[in-house]
């Protein structure tokens, strides 16, 4: 019944986009930082396929990338709320002091996973 997600349009946009778009923009962060910051637009194409090699990380898992995404999660999502309570989230948010960030989640999550990921990675050899 999808007909019921524009019913009342407030849980779809306000819930589901502010959601997707929170964590999408984690993502884009991680990348932006990886591919133009931390790698110069150089990609060692053997290497990304190679076992042991420059791109290969702790059992397939980018650990700083994930870390990255956990903070840039947080921040994003922490301050999820309903306006009237009714919603998934509690009015006040899910972390009170996060709720300002809520309705920049696409950008401070884009921002925040951007940052802690440069910060982590620096000091460490570039691919």
């Amino acid at each position: 019944m999808p007909w019921k997600l524009t019913g009342t349009p407030e849980p779809y946009i306000f819930t589901w986009l502010g959601l997707v778009g929170g964590m999408l923009g984690t993502v884009a962060g991680i990348l932006i930082a990886d591919y133009w910051l931390v790698r110069r637009t150089a990609l060692d194409l053997p290497a990304l396929y190679t076992p042991g090699g420059r791109s290969w990380y702790t059992s397939g898992w980018n650990l700083r990338a994930v870390a990255a995404f956990l903070v840039g999660g947080v921040l994003a999502l922490g301050g999820s709320h309903s306006a009237s309570g009714k919603g998934p989230f509690p009015e006040a948010g899910l972390i009170p002091f996060l709720k300002p960030l809520a309705d920049y989640g696409w950008a401070v999550g884009m921002a925040a996973s951007l940052v802690v990921y440069v910060a982590l990675v620096a000091g460490r050899r570039r691919a």
